[in-house]
């Protein structure tokens, strides 16, 4: 009997750190939010830029003092959706809004974004069904969007549509959409991301779009090569393609395109209608 307690008690102290490491660990994958890479440690999560999707892993323990196996699993379940709560928050503060600013920046300034976006995370919806290991511990997953609720949290109130281009008068060339080729540049991806000139003026951003838009899909999408973007049905099926030179910002989430290209951002004889629909992607 001895030999069994000291075996049981091994086994739940290797199942509590391994929730100690899970949560201890989660911050760590919110600094790479390149494409949702995973490090191997349950709990971290993983947020896909492609997809627009944040979801992370969450762990429980069985408790032993349960009276049955319902009890049990009901007990895991509920400790293993805490943690993955409390790692999809560490995702999402670590999301850049900017070239600037993260989520976790503003929670800290305004206490109002602060009780938004807890809000919002209480939203977060379950991927899958748990899943009971043999070892005891179960796992839960949960996710949430970049956009929709939580752009709606995050993003100002005002400031959007401010600038629009001029409306083109008799023929006029069209385009459904606008993707700008900023592959090895070094781009971070963020919610809401500037398209600028060589002079650093803005040709894309918030004053040219509308806020229901950029709350409904995000400002950009983001994908991983240039055919990818093609066939996204957010540019349509003849986007502007246009190349980076470089990027700008702390966060290096806003990318200097050349002059003559934000020039065919600027022309009047364009119908630049798509940009106001935020139907733009910008490739890494």
């Amino acid at each position: 009997m001895r030999t069994k307690a000291i075996v049981a008690l091994g086994l739940a102290l290797s199942l509590l750190l391994g929730v100690t490491v899970a949560v201890g660990n989660g911050s760590a994958a919110v600094q790479s939010q390149d494409w949702g890479k995973k490090s191997g440690h349950p709990g971290e999560g993983e947020l896909d830029w492609t997809t627009g999707v944040i979801q992370s892993t969450g762990i429980g323990v069985i408790n032993p003092k349960a009276v049955n196996v319902g009890q049990a699993r009901a007990g895991c379940v509920m400790a293993a959706t805490r943690y993955a709560q409390r790692n999809l928050l560490e995702m999402v503060q670590g999301v850049n809004i900017d070239s600037q600013t993260t989520v976790e920046n503003f929670m800290t300034t305004s206490d109002v974004i602060r009780t938004n976006v807890s809000g919002v995370l209480r939203g977060a919806y379950p991927i899958g069904e748990p899943v009971y290991k043999a070892d005891g511990s179960c796992e839960v997953t949960y996710a949430m969007k970049v956009s929709g609720a939580l752009a709606n949290a995050i993003l100002p109130p005002s400031g959007f549509g401010g600038q629009q281009n001029a409306v083109p008068a008799g023929p006029q060339k069209k385009y459904s959409g606008l993707i700008i080729d900023a592959t090895g540049l070094g781009a971070v991806p963020a919610m809401a991301p500037k398209i600028l000139d060589p002079d650093g003026k803005e040709v894309y951003g918030s004053a040219f779009i509308s806020r229901d838009y950029a709350v409904e899909q995000g400002v950009v999408g983001y994908a991983k090569n240039v055919d990818q973007a093609k066939q996204n049905e957010r540019v349509g099926g003849s986007p502007l393609i246009v190349r980076g030179v470089k990027v700008s910002g702390a966060k290096s989430a806003d990318v200097i395109i050349s002059k003559d290209d934000a020039a065919k951002l600027q022309d009047s004889n364009l119908d630049l209608g798509f940009l106001k629909e935020c139907r733009v992607i910008i490739v890494l």
